[in-house]
């Protein structure tokens, strides 16, 4: 085949058009060969599904992705904005490290929990060369009496985007889908073009600095969800939470009143996360007139296309 990104002939792979780790297993398209597939996975997909926001959507509706495992939203450290204390994030849970301070014959220890002050304090003690059976006496003695006031620290956790380079991720998607709906035809469209021009020099620009991604270019074609299509969303969201399987997914292609040709795409049918994409600037003469293109991928994975 024909690949839709470097234009090679190459053989086919399967490229998931939402991001498998959007939770889309299904819905995939097999003009991607697998050089530009892994490469828009690293540096164009990855920047989108890795950011903070992305990342918490995903924890919260376990949309693991390629790996199955857990996924990780904060660092591993951080430090408290108003007390400079470092704490550690466990799976995401806040955790006090451990401290010891020994003032004459006193032992202080400090921790999230008792039981992780007592394996502290042994630790500490054993370290000492003091004997089992003396340390034993110690952890029977302790006074855990004295306990600190509750902790509510409050961490600057990055969460600067790019948002020509995170937009890249969702003109990826509706470059893909709407050559999947309209095929090879659409792949000579002015837009559609540029579109696989800057899809392409993303594969390189990670191997060679001389290349630059027209951002303007991207932002002006793809934007966060406006007006209408929040009002869209304000009325299946309602009907979403009867249906017995929900939609996770929605993608829409049609044309406008101003003659242009638009793909929306609505992830995890949040408004956030749901954009709108001017995917040909003058609607094509093949398109069909008055035709909506749309495809629902729900939370069993099942795809339907209408």
């Amino acid at each position: 085949m024909i690949c839709i990104i470097c234009n090679d002939e190459q053989p086919a792979s399967e490229e998931h058009i939402i991001p498998k780790a959007m939770g889309n297993k299904n819905f995939v398209t097999t003009r991607v060969c697998e050089q530009c597939n892994n490469k828009l996975g690293g540096y164009v997909d990855n920047y989108f599904t890795d950011h903070i926001l992305i990342k918490l959507i995903r924890k919260e509706r376990n949309w693991l992705g390629e790996s199955g495992k857990s996924i990780k939203v904060f660092p591993d450290k951080a430090k408290d904005e108003n007390t400079g204390r470092l704490f550690l994030f466990r799976n995401d849970e806040i955790v006090l490290p451990p401290d010891v301070k020994i003032d004459g014959n006193i032992m202080r220890v400090e921790a999230s929990t008792e039981e992780e002050a007592i394996k502290t304090a042994r630790k500490k003690l054993q370290r000492m060369k003091l004997s089992e059976e003396m340390i034993q006496e110690i952890i029977h003695n302790r006074d855990a009496s004295e306990k600190m006031q509750p902790i509510t620290p409050e961490f600057k956790i990055p969460a600067d985007i790019d948002k020509g380079r995170s937009l890249l991720a969702v003109v990826k998607m509706a470059y893909e889908y709407v050559h999947l709906k309209l095929g090879d035809a659409y792949l000579e469209n002015k837009t559609a073009r540029d579109f696989r021009q800057e899809l392409f020099k993303a594969i390189q620009v990670e191997y060679n600095r001389d290349v630059v991604l027209n951002y303007n270019f991207i932002m002006h074609h793809a934007q966060i969800a406006q007006n209408g299509i929040k009002e869209l969303l304000n009325y299946i969201v309602p009907l979403n939470r009867r249906m017995s399987v929900p939609i996770r997914h929605l993608i829409v292609l049609h044309n406008t009143c101003d003659n242009q040709l638009v793909c929306d795409i609505f992830l995890g049918m949040i408004d956030i996360i749901s954009f709108s994409v001017l995917v040909a600037d003058e609607c094509p003469s093949y398109y069909p007139h008055g035709k909506v293109f749309i495809s629902i991928i729900f939370d069993n994975d099942d795809v339907i296309d209408l």
